[in-house]
């Protein structure tokens, strides 16, 4: 397997260059004609200290990523992954409760691989674009923990909020993401900092800074997704945040004899991780078989 080029004394992320586990891989699940659109919400799908405790403990993927990735999260921060996911550390921190968010989004994506569900294109919302780089290929696993820990030190150091954020450049914020080793995606990827989501980001410190700085325009993201031919969305996340504002850009901008359009959590607040992963995955696994799997909204 390969890992990223560290400088010295830093960790090594075991999950390897296309973040997959190291469970065999099934046949792909497309998920339906046009494959399947992960969508990575951002610091509000985090659901508190706990969260993804279940899925550690019944699917050994997701327990393996988590595994490769502690000690990572380790180098930024005082306290483990396996900590959090057992309740005994909270998230008060925001940089810690963003890092663990990120954790959990690697280690859903690893699952879903693990169970043949490939993303066909990647988008994210605020801190959800991260993860949505590293599903891409287009950021390493410790720069992107070492963004999650550093975003927000501007916060903390202007007083928090976006009035504080404000009075701040994007040059300024820029520096504290410099030494950064982003890569070109591998993946179709729907920016949601810039104007046109089509176009490729650089993922430089400059673009970090205008993910933290300016609003997400994640309806514009899903809007070209949607006019690109993509119909089944999976939200990526820790409980389910964005799939409301992807229905709502469905019911703006779909006409009548246009294809449906289908949504998915991977997992949702105060319901057995498991079953709500395993229940999105049986959805999936109809689609590719030419079933009419689940409307948006419905599932």
């Amino acid at each position: 397997m390969n890992g990223c080029e560290l400088g010295p004394g830093e960790p090594v992320a075991m999950i390897g260059l296309d973040h997959r586990p190291r469970a065999a891989m099934p046949e792909p699940v497309v998920g339906g004609p046009s494959g399947v659109v992960f969508v990575y919400s951002g610091h509000g799908s985090r659901c508190g200290s706990g969260m993804g405790r279940r899925l550690l403990a019944t699917e050994p993927v997701f327990a393996d990523a988590i595994e490769d990735l502690d000690a990572i999260f380790q180098w930024e921060h005082d306290c483990s992954l396996r900590e959090i996911f057992a309740g005994r550390r909270g998230l008060d921190d925001l940089a810690v409760g963003q890092s663990a968010l990120l954790a959990v989004q690697v280690g859903l994506t690893a699952l879903w691989r693990a169970h043949g569900v490939e993303p066909t294109a990647v988008l994210g919302q605020s801190t959800g674009e991260v993860a949505a780089a590293v599903a891409a290929g287009a950021l390493n696993l410790t720069d992107a923990f070492r963004i999650m820990a550093r975003r927000t030190g501007p916060l903390a150091s202007t007083g928090g909020g976006a009035v504080g954020l404000a009075e701040l450049t994007e040059g300024e914020l820029a520096t504290r993401f410099a030494g950064l080793r982003p890569a070109p995606p591998r993946l179709p990827f729907y920016s949601t900092v810039l104007a046109d989501p089509r176009e490729r980001p650089d993922f430089d410190p400059g673009y970090w800074a205008a993910n933290l700085r300016r609003p997400a325009r994640l309806p514009q993201a899903i809007g070209a997704a949607l006019a690109d031919g993509h119909t089944t969305f999976l939200e990526i996340s820790a409980r389910p945040v964005a799939i409301s504002a992807v229905e709502q850009t469905i019911a703006e901008i779909t006409t009548a004899g246009c294809p449906p359009v289908r949504t998915l959590p991977s997992l949702r607040r105060d319901q057995d991780e498991q079953v709500t992963f395993r229940s999105s995955l049986a959805v999936l696994h109809a689609l590719a078989g030419g079933g009419s799997g689940t409307e948006a909204g419905a599932a």
